[in-house]
């Protein structure tokens, strides 16, 4: 499931009803940010005080779009990064 998350291409995770995945990432841990944004998330919020037990305690959340919409094959969504 997670290799599907993350580069969907031919699967049948794409054929699913799932729009997209969002992940939640410390806002300190660069190398987490990076593989994530390698696989098309981007930030779209960041959320104060997600973390309780640790710091910092901020996190941001990224997500990817996975439905192809309808008319276009997967080839067509993918985009340069």
């Amino acid at each position: 499931m997670a290799a599907l998350t993350l580069n969907p291409g031919k699967g049948e995770y794409l054929k699913s009803q799932v729009a997209g995945q969002s992940q939640h990432v410390q806002i300190s841990n660069e190398s987490a940010i990076d593989f994530y944004r390698k696989f098309g998330f981007e930030i779209i919020e960041t959320k104060k005080n997600y973390y309780k037990r640790i710091e910092p305690a901020d996190a941001h959340v990224l997500q990817k779009n996975l439905k192809v919409p309808s008319g276009q094959n997967a080839d067509a969504q993918k985009t340069d990064n």
